[in-house]
């Protein structure tokens, strides 16, 4: 779960040290902007303080590590389905594939997310190996 703070820090990136505004009780109701903010400050509206802690509560890690990201295929149930695909692949693949770390884009993870049938599930799959 995002914090108001979090959220209010990420919308009006100016307050990132907080001395803009106080929120004692991390309500909206409750925000008090200071009283040196830039001309023509707006604060944001309940609806944008909503989406953007919907943003900031759903976002894709950029990279995961091996065991996560193994520990994430074992758990949806495909990692023996990677692993064939892997298998199948030329050696340069094979090898590529041992590597420590998984960045969200590369070309070679989403290939063999293609193969496997994850190819609009890569957000979530990286959302879950974090977490593992």
């Amino acid at each position: 779960m995002t914090d108001l703070t979090s959220t209010l820090k990420a919308l009006r990136p100016f307050a990132a040290h907080g001395a803009e505004f106080s929120n004692i009780d991390n309500t909206y109701a409750n925000v008090q902007w200071g009283p040196n903010l830039p001309e023509g400050f707006v604060a944001p509206t309940l609806e944008e303080v909503g989406a953007e802690m919907e943003r900031l509560a759903n976002l894709v890690p950029p990279s995961v590590t091996r065991g996560q990201l193994i520990r994430a295929l074992h758990y949806i149930s495909k990692l023996t389905e990677v692993r064939e695909a892997v298998a199948e692949a030329d050696v340069l693949t094979q090898e590529l594939w041992l590597s420590s770390t998984f960045h969200r884009d590369d070309p070679l993870l989403l290939a063999v997310a293609e193969i496997v049938g994850l190819t609009d599930q890569v957000d979530d799959l990286f959302r879950l190996s974090a977490t593992l």
